[in-house]
């Protein structure tokens, strides 16, 4: 910034942009300063702090010499803005930077200050249900009326949304509205507009609503246009995905008029982009969420696609990626056409054609058993023998699992390229993955009858993993972890499931279920274990959502859904409502109270829904005694052994999950000072263990500070947006304090006979704070007192949370816990004075 005395204190250029990055970078503002009473201390330093924010944007617009200083300058205000955490404030910055973004005429300092802009949006709100209404509210109806001045002219008609002429003329019409309109203008716009829409709820007063209301369904009607954008293909993208994100979570925009709207923009960008196979991409979400919330969309889509492709309106790669994008939402609809659309290109033989072929084939047979699968399965390996890339066809193989053709999948590895492989670690993970694919394909074939077979295989494949894990030169980072993990719950669901029809065998055959005995207590406790299952799957899901795409986590919600739908029909049928009121197995659950019901969109998806709403329900309605059930219940796990299962594709991606560097330390201006001594506030001390032992007071609050970093390529590998850090936090009982007079060595891992404390750890909410733009981590922890003496021990877990409040694991380098020791010294310093 400026100097207000230059010739006393005088800083070159250089001096100045350093300054300007610490800002960007490291600036932190104390909560107390911001917030409470505003002291003396505190009104300097929002008048400093306002001196800055305008001496910032002064550097940006005139100083700087070239547009990179110019977004360093932007990012620390963006940083200063966000650690004030004002409203007014951040309201004035965001309307004047992205004032200076439309008035820009350079794509790079537009995306660099739209980047600024969602940084406000995100860092600021925090997540959904935590957001500031009146700032989101308010940007909104701000935004909507940006996006509307540069969006063309709506249309009336089918035909006029096809012309291509007219729609350059609308869009000239719409640059004499706002003449500095470019494509990278809409597409700052609209990005800011998608990172508001994920804050929106409910507002709690009726005009505040309608307000909202008609910005966000006017956001909606000019990005819906934009679909049909005819210069930029990027603008076509962000236009779709914001269409999408309002499908998804709004249902009041899931209508008639909405649908056939959306349906007559999808052909006017198709005939606009003709020629360019990757408006298919740039159309993924759009048609992927309006296709399974409307079939007659997919029907309509789907007709237009094979007529277009017969009067050669488009390319043929275009036309065959769209029916197998189409074909992975809505196999039945794309079933019943697909004859017509062979017929009209059946002289197709370009490779990525063939692809295409083979991948809508897969789809369309993921729900056919029998002659019907395998005939599937013969075609896609005719079609199969014009690929000549390994890597074309290991992709073939992901897909296959994906959409559960695990002997096409098998037959690929063996045949094409387990044969071919030259090198030592390719040809294990080939190999381990030809073990997987036989597992669910002897599963898939014979159902209960497979599990032997499925579970030799399996274990094949998870000692190959972890021989391949061993040799691998990326330590000590498991590159496998996934996999691992995936392999063992599916080894323990086999186990299970297979242990349930013992039971159940048993009973039918002897007619009668012993009270007292071996395998009463199993029964007992199968519909516990299959609890504790679907929470291992909830920790994956937690661990690895984060990095993977969509479809992993919705296969892992898929899995987690049925051990929990097992869970509830063992306990209908084998649990004694005795034994479940002195239940002394606790399982803790992180999973909603009400079932997960998976992806509603996949046959497994489907069959879970209906068994839920059948055969439960009918199971509970029923005057029969619940052992009399066992048929039912055989019949249950063999309909869902037999079920494609939802492959998750991360198990085919090897991926390194970053570790961050985490700290947890004690804050001494926490700690009263102790009346009668001259010790310091906490004596630092470390147990046999080397971890940190600190002493505090019994019946006092205390305080710790938990920091560190979450490294840049954790942000990057981060398939979801997140925008806070929180920690959830344990606190254990080890044993009572034993002085150095009554023994040699304190080791307080051996525990100890007196009665633990009782400690309420699942009431507690997690320790939230923002992310540096480094990635840097800074949060106060307060515990409440504790008033028993003895020594305990803090474990804090770091995660982070996405704008819809979803929660993450951020796993670390090494355990972050510190055993405190609770005692009252003042007494010891009396009795020995």
């Amino acid at each position: 910034a400026n100097s207000t005395f230059p010739y006393s204190f005088q800083l070159s250029y250089s001096d100045r942009l350093q300054l300007v990055k610490l800002c960007a970078e490291k600036l932190v503002v104390h909560e107390q300063m911001t917030t409470g009473k505003q002291s003396q201390d505190a009104q300097r330093l929002a008048a400093t702090l306002a001196m800055l924010r305008t001496s910032l944007v002064g550097f940006a617009s005139c100083t700087a010499r070239s547009e990179d200083d110019a977004i360093v300058a932007y990012n620390a205000l963006t940083n200063i803005v966000i650690r004030e955490g004002k409203l007014t404030t951040i309201q004035f910055a965001f309307r004047r930077m992205l004032s200076t973004c439309m008035d820009s005429t350079s794509p790079h300092l537009v995306s660099a200050i739209g980047g600024c802009l969602s940084d406000l949006i995100v860092k600021y709100n925090g997540s959904r249900f935590y957001a500031d209404g009146v700032f989101t509210r308010d940007t909104i109806v701000f935004v909507a009326k940006c996006i509307d001045e540069r969006t063309p002219l709506p249309r009336d008609n089918e035909e006029a949304a096809s012309n291509k002429d007219q729609l350059i003329e609308e869009t000239t019409t719409a640059k004499r509205r706002k003449t500095t309109c470019r494509p990278c203008h809409l597409l700052v716009l609209l990005r800011v507009a998608r990172y508001l829409y994920g804050f929106l709820l409910e507002s709690d007063t009726i005009q505040a609503s309608f307000a909202e209301s008609m910005s966000t369904l006017e956001l909606i009607g000019s990005a819906t246009i934009l679909i049909g954008y005819p210069y930029d293909l990027a603008v076509v993208k962000s236009a779709a995905q914001l269409v999408a994100l309002s499908l998804s979570y709004n249902e009041k925009f899931v209508q008639m008029a909405t649908i056939r709207n959306i349906f007559i923009r999808t052909k006017a960008s198709l005939n606009n982009w003709k020629n360019d196979a990757n408006i298919v991409d740039a159309l993924h979400d759009l048609i992927i969420t309006v296709s399974r919330q409307s079939e007659t969309f997919a029907f309509n889509l789907t007709s237009y696609i094979v007529k277009a492709c017969s009067l050669k309106e488009l390319s043929k790669t275009s036309v065959w990626k769209m029916v197998a994008l189409l074909s992975s939402v809505q196999p039945d609809i794309v079933s019943r056409l697909l004859s017509n659309l062979d017929a009209s290109i059946s002289d197709a033989s370009e490779a990525d054609i063939t692809i295409q072929q083979i991948k809508t084939l897969l789809c369309c047979g993921m729900a056919t058993n029998g002659a019907a699968r395998s005939a599937t399965t013969q075609a896609c390996v005719a079609l199969s023998k014009a690929v000549s890339s390994h890597w074309t066809l290991f992709q073939l193989v992901r897909h296959a699992f994906a959409t559960s053709s695990f002997g096409f999948a098998q037959h690929i590895l063996n045949a094409c390229l387990l044969e071919k492989c030259t090198s030592r670690n390719n040809f294990l993970w080939l190999q381990s993955l030809s073990k997987m694919a036989s597992a669910e394909e002897s599963l898939r074939a014979n159902g209960a009858l497979g599990i032997s077979d499925a579970l030799m295989n399996m274990s094949s494949c998870y000692s190959t993993i972890s021989s391949l894990d061993a040799i691998s030169e990326i330590q000590p980072i498991s590159i496998f972890q996934f996999q691992q993990e995936f392999i063992k719950a599916r080894l323990y669901f086999l186990h299970l499931c297979k242990t349930t029809r013992l039971m159940c065998t048993e009973i039918i055959v002897t007619g009668d279920a012993a009270s007292y005995s071996r395998s009463a207590l199993i029964r007992n406790n199968l519909h516990k274990s299959f609890r504790l299952l679907s929470s291992r799957y909830m920790q994956m899901y937690r661990l690895h959502g984060l990095h993977h795409c969509q479809q992993t986590r919705s296969a892992l919600r898929t899995l987690l859904a049925a051990c929990r739908l097992l869970s509830d029909f063992v306990e209908l049928v084998f649990s004694k409502p005795e034994a479940n009121a002195n239940n002394t197995i606790v399982v803790q659950e992180d999973v909603a109270t009400q079932p997960p019901t998976g992806d509603k969109g996949h046959p497994m998806g489907l069959l879970l829904r209906r068994l839920r709403d059948g055969a439960l329900a009918k199971m509970e309605a029923s005057s029969e005694p619940p052992l009399f059930l066992t048929p039912e219940l055989v019949d249950v796990i063999d309909a869902i052994l037999m079920c494609p299962v939802h492959f998750p594709p991360a198990f085919l991606r090897a991926k390194i999950i970053p570790r961050a560097y985490a700290k947890l330390a004690e804050n001494p201006s926490s700690f009263e000072k102790r009346a009668g001594t001259n010790m310091d506030d906490a004596y630092v001390s470390m147990d046999a263990n080397g971890v940190e032992i600190i002493e505090i007071l019994p019946g006092v609050t205390f305080k710790l500070v938990f920091s560190g970093v979450i490294p840049k390529a954790f942000i990057r590998s981060a398939a979801v947006d997140f925008s806070q850090v929180i920690a959830w936090h344990t606190l254990a009982y080890e044993g009572q304090i034993v002085e150095e007079d009554d023994a040699e060595e304190v080791n307080i891992n051996e525990g100890s006979d007196a009665v633990s404390p009782a400690l309420d750890n699942a009431a507690s909410e997690p320790f939230t704070a923002s992310l540096l733009p480094d990635g840097a981590f800074i949060m106060q922890c307060d515990f409440d007192p504790i008033p028993q003496e003895g020594y305990y021990r803090v474990k804090i877990e770091l995660g982070c949370r996405d704008v819809r409040c979803g929660e993450w694991i951020v796993p670390t380098k090494d355990t972050v816990e510190l055993v405190l020791c609770v005692r009252d010294k003042r007494v010891l310093f009396l009795e020995k004075h």
